[in-house]
């Protein structure tokens, strides 16, 4: 609690708080960057599942520098959403669920790139296998999303007093 409490009277976390954008701005990179990042991983999904057949897999092996540099942008823009109402966010069950769907999602892409994308040997159409972690890559990215946007709406604490 001292660490929560610390953070969220620093200068900075005042600042995220009080300022005219940012918040707003943070929320604005963090939104961006979570619609390429999940937006792309989930057509690659669903090209592994079969849609649209007439696109070679390898060829989404191209948007992964997109992917990393959206990553990036995310994470830096959720530190400072965390950094503005710490007590919020580490005092939410959500949070966790949520941070634990976004790493299970991430590691899962990361296996199906390996898998189809990165292997120019890639049988077509996918291997059943392939198409049961395209799809539970889509349900953990739905659930990111989902209980990311939950966590606006859940919190018993926003600062601690």
């Amino acid at each position: 609690m001292q660490f929560l409490m610390s953070l969220q009277e620093s200068a900075f976390s005042h600042w995220m708080r009080e300022s005219d954008w940012g918040i707003f701005g943070a929320l604005i990179v963090h939104t961006i960057a979570m619609g390429f990042l999940v937006g792309i991983a989930i057509a690659i999904s669903l090209r592994v599942l079969g849609l649209p057949r007439g696109v070679p897999v390898g060829l989404y092996g191209s948007v992964f520098p997109l992917m990393e540099v959206s990553f990036a942008f995310m994470a830096v823009s959720g530190v400072l959403l965390v950094v503005a109402y710490p007590a919020k966010a580490f005092l939410n069950w959500v949070f966790y669920l949520t941070f634990a769907l976004m790493i299970g999602a991430l590691m899962l892409t990361r296996q199906l790139a390996r898998a189809m994308i990165n292997n120019p040997a890639a049988p077509e159409p996918a291997p059943r296998s392939a198409r049961w972690v395209a799809l539970f890559t889509i349900l953990c990215w739905a659930g990111t999303l989902t209980s990311g946007k939950l966590l606006a709406h859940t919190a018993q604490t926003l600062l601690l007093r």
